[in-house]
């Protein structure tokens, strides 16, 4: 597993800004070193592919979508093997944290 964090000035800033912001797309993720995490459309969504994921092992990306002062969960698409799952977390949203979910 890998993990990449934002700079605290980088999140400053973003927390800072006005409207909807959503960090970068490696800000803050937690997944498997064959795994991907790209910015998608309509921000803020998250695209995650994975290349080297067995056969038969059924994953999703996980999404910790900040909204205001709480927090919530989205669940992406469930892949099975290699793959893209995709998750979209509110328009409003001013953070987004991504982790690598066995199903």
């Amino acid at each position: 597993m890998r993990l990449a964090t934002v700079s605290a000035a980088a999140a400053a800033t973003a927390f800072t800004l006005a409207g909807p912001v959503a960090s970068t797309a490696q800000a803050n993720a937690v997944y498997p070193a064959d795994c991907t995490v790209t910015n998608g459309t309509p921000p803020p969504t998250r695209n995650m592919t994975c290349t080297a994921r067995p056969a038969g092992q059924s994953w999703q990306i996980m999404l910790n979508c900040t909204i205001g002062q709480s927090d919530r969960d989205v669940a992406g698409t469930v892949v099975t093997g290699n793959g893209t799952s995709v998750g979209h977390c509110s328009p409003n949203t001013r953070s987004v944290y991504v982790w690598f979910h066995t199903v």
